[in-house]
């Protein structure tokens, strides 16, 4: 996953809408849907509830190594 990606899945598993990822990143909300995709399809997921699960475990895979 490019570091793009990555910060997007971040702050959409924070609750961020993709309009608001758009503004902040200063690119058009096609563009994150793109990411979006890219991300779901890498980590073979579908809904947000599992992108969420995916956030949960890559933080505590993170911890666990601090």
């Amino acid at each position: 996953m490019t570091p793009t990606e990555r910060e997007i899945l971040e702050a959409l598993a924070d609750g961020s809408s993709p309009r608001e990822l758009s503004e902040q990143r200063n690119c058009s909300e096609s563009t994150i849907a793109t990411h979006r995709k890219n991300i779901y399809r890498k980590l073979g997921i579908h809904k947000v509830y599992q992108l969420k699960i995916c956030i949960a475990l890559l933080r505590q895979e993170r911890e666990a190594q601090n």
